[in-house]
């Protein structure tokens, strides 16, 4: 990271700060989701971004790895395998942002895989409200 975008995202000297591209989140969702950014609405990605750069940021770290205990699982008639969960980290409730930036909290998420070319993509992760 340069010093220029340092200075643009107001970000102190010492701070960590992550960096992906627009074409490497591209290919982290075209492998794991099979989707692309274009696919999302304009606030798909709730980081900093940098049009001159064409680049995203975030503070928190480079993973973003959020801890999880999972609840239940099993695979449906159609081979799609459904694991629910709920988060380990704080009070162990979930921030969902809806398109419009509102904020819900949740107890239980519902993650959902699907197997294609001998890997599992994500085909959804929402609210599990059952």
């Amino acid at each position: 990271m340069t010093e220029d975008e340092r200075s643009l995202l107001g970000v102190a000297d010492g701070v960590e700060v992550s960096k992906a591209t627009t074409a490497e989140v591209n290919e982290i969702l075209g492998k794991c989701i099979g989707k692309s950014l274009d696919d999302f609405g304009e606030n798909a990605m709730k980081f900093d971004y940098l049009e001159a750069y064409d680049a995203y940021y975030t503070y928190a770290s480079d993973t973003m790895v959020q801890p999880i205990t999972v609840l239940s699982g099993y695979k449906d008639a159609d081979g799609l395998i459904h694991v629910i969960y709920t988060g380990r980290l704080g009070d162990g409730k979930f921030r969902v942002y809806s398109d419009q930036n509102e904020i819900t909290v949740h107890d239980r998420m519902e993650v959902c895989l699907k197997e294609a070319d001998g890997e599992y993509k994500i085909a959804s992760n929402q609210v599990y409200d059952r």
